[in-house]
């Protein structure tokens, strides 16, 4: 390991692009001594800086010395008293920690609850189940009782992790961490979510011959909650900046992303929620609609599975 530190660097107020430390190492890509030996050279030059302008040895680490700097939440306001409430010390489990968990449980629990109905429905149709079921009920009625199912599961699901995670926070001595005011919009989000995929995970899988041909398809199912997950640390960074705030609006990603923001101590204008559900409501109704056209046609055929452009002229003839 060699630094050459070249002599400009005692001078570093001089004219154009300072030269750099050079470090020469035979580390591979992932050496992580750098940072500190490019801390200690930074530091050693600052003093060598500080004494060449007349600064007394003893009073170095005092001038160089860094300060800790600490994180707080702004002035809040009571809109029913008026009051205002002090700034506090920013709690990291509460900024980051608990909206990521409720969000990770929101996706885990969507696709734990929908991803299912690929492989079982395909497996169904396999083994001629829903030939003997159709003499009794209707394609809908099928779909319907597949979607309700997965809804149900998710929901009992959901249910005991939330109440397991409240009770862990108030065994620690943090319920006031627990982010009460988004629960509600956790179960309306997920009851969105976990509906439409669920229903278009039975209607790929009532297109496909096998399991093993369904599972092909699956990635329709994974996008729309793993893009949002990919883009979390992002959002976080800037709840409601513009790209955050553009992406919660569009349907397939709104109950992950909008969730996160919520969930977030900067919180969203009151607006935005209902708007988006709204938008979430209107794409819902259409991807079961979709669904269901594929559904009748889908639970009969037989042969070849076929190809997304074939699943859309299915529900343009329905």
């Amino acid at each position: 390991m060699v630094v050459d530190i070249p002599a400009s660097a005692l001078r570093p107020g001089g004219a154009g692009k300072p030269e750099p430390v050079r470090y020469y190492s035979n580390g591979t890509g992932m050496d992580q001594s750098l940072a500190p030996i490019l801390v200690a050279v930074n530091d050693g030059l600052r003093r060598v800086r500080l004494a060449q302008l007349g600064v007394e040895a003893s009073r170095i680490p005092d001038v160089a010395r860094d300060l800790p700097m600490q994180s707080m939440n702004l002035l809040s306001k009571d809109p029913a008293t008026g009051r205002i409430s002090p700034a506090e010390k920013r709690n990291v489990i509460g900024t980051i920690a608990v909206p990521f968990f409720i969000v990770y449980l929101l996706m885990m629990v969507v696709l734990v609850g929908s991803a299912p109905q690929l492989g079982a429905v395909a497996e169904d149709k396999m083994q001629r189940v829903f030939e003997m079921l159709l003499s009794s009920a209707t394609p809908l009625d099928l779909m319907g009782g597949k979607v309700l199912a997965a809804t149900a599961a998710s929901l009992t699901t959901s249910a005991v992790y939330i109440i397991g995670g409240l009770a862990v926070l108030a065994g620690m001595a943090a319920f006031g961490l627990a982010p009460l005011h988004v629960l509600p919009w956790f179960f309306v989000y997920l009851i969105a979510d976990v509906a439409m995929l669920a229903a278009l995970g039975v209607a790929i899988g009532s297109a496909c011959g096998s399991p093993q041909d369904a599972q092909h398809l699956a990635w329709v199912l994974f996008v729309p909650t793993m893009i949002p997950i990919f883009m979390a640390t992002s959002i976080m960074q800037q709840p409601n900046g513009a790209f955050a705030t553009a992406m919660s609006f569009i349907p397939p990603f709104t109950p992950i992303i909008m969730l996160l923001r919520q969930a977030l101590p900067s919180g969203v204008p009151w607006w935005q929620p209902w708007l988006a559900l709204a938008g979430v409501i209107v794409w819902g109704m259409a991807v079961v609609w979709a669904a269901a056209r594929i559904f009748r046609i889908g639970i009969l055929s037989q042969g070849k599975t076929p190809k997304l452009g074939e699943l859309a002229q299915w529900v343009a003839r329905g």
